[in-house]
């Protein structure tokens, strides 16, 4: 779908991932604004300790980009392929997965591997 980029938020003191599409994928206003639309959407969302936190959205050279929590690990294809996000039982896997806002967030060195929207 695009690029993702490790950037660091100076004011933040913090690396953020930046989400950069493939700019064909905005060839109608339409397709842009439905695109901001859901990433606003992700921003709402608010934090959970399964889910990394999308901060703001931004639209450079006409493409909207995501600012998102980098977290480090590999990406999500990674977690499927090696297995990693199916370690424990049943109850554990799904919990890690589906389990939404139901208790505080954690440190990012112990969220788990649910949090793959930004991995690179």
């Amino acid at each position: 779908m695009g690029l993702v980029y490790r950037v660091r938020h100076l004011l933040w003191g913090t690396d953020l991932a930046v989400k950069c599409p493939r700019p064909e994928l905005f060839q109608a206003a339409a397709d842009r604004e439905r695109f901001v639309t859901e990433a606003e959407v992700w921003v709402s969302l608010g934090l959970h300790p399964n889910v990394c936190a999308c901060h703001y959205v931004r639209t450079l050279g006409g493409i909207p980009r995501v600012l998102a929590e980098y977290v480090a690990g590999g990406s999500l294809r990674n977690w499927i392929d090696d297995r990693r996000l199916y370690e424990g039982t049943e109850h554990e896997v799904l919990t890690r997965i589906t389990d939404w806002r139901s208790r505080p967030r954690e440190a990012s060195s112990t969220r788990t591997a649910a949090a793959w929207c930004t991995r690179t």
